[in-house]
């Protein structure tokens, strides 16, 4: 049987304050009886509270000057893991957190939140 990865997008996930009240966006991956782990998504410019949408495809409210950017990099980073899980899905193959980070190219890179 092959674990199917929840994925959702998350603005501010750690719940953070600071004096600008702007932040980044991750994405957060859980895999059956694993701990979930958020990747965070590069992007121009970070957002407000009040910019922030969160609905699927967007995100991002039209009052940010960068949302239509913003919200195409984040769809295409979900297209992009979704299109793992189908690849790893037809060929009968686990879907492992090695093969996503290896997907989002953050192998070798220790910025990412576990």
């Amino acid at each position: 049987m092959i674990r199917v990865p929840t994925i959702s997008v998350k603005h501010n996930w750690r719940n953070a304050t600071n004096r600008l009240d702007r932040y980044g966006v991750h994405l957060r991956v859980y895999l059956s009886g694993e701990q979930a782990r958020h990747y965070p998504i590069e992007i121009s410019s970070k957002i407000s509270v009040q910019e922030w949408l969160g609905k699927d495809n967007h995100w991002v409210k039209n009052t940010h000057p960068f949302f239509f950017e913003i919200n195409c990099k984040i769809a295409e980073t979900v297209n992009k893991l979704n299109d793992l899980v189908k690849r790893h899905y037809t060929q009968n193959k686990p879907v492992t957190f090695y093969r996503i980070e290896k997907e989002l190219m953050l192998r070798g890179r220790t910025e990412y939140i576990q």
